[in-house]
């Protein structure tokens, strides 16, 4: 017998001006910044985007009557439900 797992997860709505940031971040080191960017800056790069595209991954829309599996690492967290932006 199959039992299912329900995950309710955070809205995506929540989550964006977390992905935002990232971006914003990124975009004034690449910009220059108002000059040479300091070592500090040049060390976030990189980070900054493996953070950002990590953040990216997991938006996913549903559509009303339709669901979706959660996974994360290949482990099943659950199947979710509810419609919109996750």
């Amino acid at each position: 017998m199959m039992n299912e797992k329900s995950h309710n997860g955070i809205s995506g709505w929540l989550i964006l001006p977390c992905l935002c940031l990232p971006i914003v971040i990124l975009l004034f080191i690449l910009l220059g910044g108002g000059g040479n960017p300091s070592g500090f800056l040049a060390f976030l790069f990189f980070p900054l985007i493996i953070l950002t595209i990590f953040l990216a991954k997991g938006f996913f829309i549903i559509q009303p009557g339709m669901s979706k599996t959660i996974t994360f690492t290949g482990n099943n967290l659950g199947a979710t439900r509810k419609s919109g932006l996750r």
